[in-house]
């Protein structure tokens, strides 16, 4: 039951990125290290010691945890889902999608949230879209947890969109997600 809930959770804080996580959890493998000084990454590590991977297009590239894949008979839309991973219960996802015709990105990301943001639930923590990308965070009630999210997602040329999303427990979000953050999306290169 309570895996449902979580799930159901899930597919509200991840529909801008437009994936539903039914994959939520997965077998741990190499857990997030943490930081140890001033260490320098080495080539494939994040600066907390984590493998990445790097997945790119012809408009767009990130650097992305190096998790066990999330089982692709979870994934809704599995042409538009790119990277779908999961690790000691911090799923990352990356979708592709185009901005509909007659609608800027802005427009587009506002009509999402306006559809997301009505379910009970659901608090925006963080809201900043620009132009050509946003940064939303949200927590999610579902039963007797709540779910952390972090959500970015950039236009790129040819009216095409990319969304990053991080999910996970809210007791165990800044433990499993946020040490990777700042390394991700730090790494994201729009052409």
């Amino acid at each position: 039951m309570m895996k449902k809930l979580i799930l159901a959770a899930m597919i509200i804080v991840l529909a801008l990125a437009g994936y539903f996580a039914y994959g939520f959890f997965s077998s741990p493998r190499e857990p997030a290290r943490q930081e140890q000084g001033n260490r320098t990454p080495r080539t494939g590590e994040f600066s907390n010691g984590q493998l990445y991977s790097v997945f790119a297009a012809d408009t767009f590239e990130v650097k992305y945890p190096n998790w066990p894949n999330v089982d692709s008979s979870a994934l809704s839309e599995p042409g538009r889902t790119k990277v779908a991973v999961s690790n000691e219960g911090c799923t990352f996802i990356i979708t592709a999608n185009p901005v509909p015709e007659g609608k800027t990105f802005t427009a587009f990301v506002e009509e999402k949230l306006r559809e997301q943001t009505g379910k009970a639930g659901i608090r925006m923590t963080v809201k900043d879209i620009s132009e050509r990308s946003a940064h939303l965070e949200t927590e999610i009630s579902a039963g007797t947890v709540t779910i952390q999210s972090a959500t970015y997602a950039y236009e790129t040329s040819g009216r095409q969109y990319y969304g990053i999303g991080f999910a996970a427990l809210t007791e165990t979000f800044k433990r499993v997600c946020q040490p990777l953050i700042q390394d991700v999306i730090g790494s994201v290169r729009v052409h």
